[in-house]
C-alpha cells in the first residue's frame, strides 16, 4: 500500500483528493509522463504541479520518511486560481518552501511553474493494493505523523483530564 501524506490543517478534509485517485495512483506508478500529466515545477523549490483535467491541478511536495520518498500533497487549485489557495498564504508557504525568500511569496501564478523533465524522486512502484491518505501535524518546525493513540488524544472533547506519563 502507497502512503499519501497531506499536511493536517492546511488541509482541513482529505476527501477533497478522493477523486483524483486515478491520477495519484498514476503519479505514484511512475505513469506521469507516459500519462500526458504535464508536471511542473516551481523553480528554486520541491513544489510541483501536475495537471489533473483542463482547469485543475494538484500541487505536492516530496518528503523523505525512514529512508524512502513519499508525496506529500499540498492543495488543489481549481480553476486556474492560484491566489486563493491556502497553501500559496505567505505564512504557510514559508514552512513549505526550502528557504525562504521574500520574492517568491510575493505573487505565484499558474505562470510561476516550469516543466519538469527529471523524475519525482519519490518511491515508485505498483498501485494494486491502494493509496493510504496520512495527515501530518506542524509543530516547531517538523512535520509530525501521529499514532492512533496521539490522534484520538488530540481529538478528545475538551474538557478532558489526562493523567499518566
Amino acid at each position: 500500500m502507497h502512503i499519501l501524506y497531506y499536511w493536517h490543517g492546511v488541509i482541513v478534509n482529505e476527501d477533497i483528493f478522493a477523486k483524483y485517485y486515478k491520477t495519484l495512483e498514476k503519479i505514484l506508478s511512475g505513469q506521469y509522463k507516459s500519462a500526458d500529466l504535464d508536471l511542473k515545477k516551481l523553480p528554486g523549490f520541491k513544489i510541483y504541479t501536475i495537471r489533473i483535467n483542463r482547469r485543475d491541478r494538484l500541487v505536492f511536495t516530496t518528503r523523505k520518511h525512514q529512508g524512502k520518498s513519499y508525496l506529500e500533497l499540498i492543495d488543489v487549485i481549481t480553476n486556474h486560481e492560484y491566489e486563493k489557495s491556502s497553501c500559496f498564504q505567505p505564512a504557510v508557504l514559508r514552512r513549505l518552501l526550502e528557504r525562504n525568500e521574500e520574492e517568491t511569496l510575493a505573487a505565484i501564478t499558474e505562470h510561476s511553474f516550469v516543466a519538469v523533465e527529471e523524475l519525482l524522486d519519490i518511491t515508485t512502484g505498483p498501485t494494486d493494493q491502494g493509496v493510504r491518505l496520512v495527515p501530518l501535524e506542524y509543530y516547531n518546525g517538523l512535520h509530525i505523523e501521529l499514532d492512533e493513540i496521539q490522534n484520538n488524544a488530540k481529538n478528545v472533547k475538551l474538557p478532558a483530564l489526562i493523567s499518566g506519563a
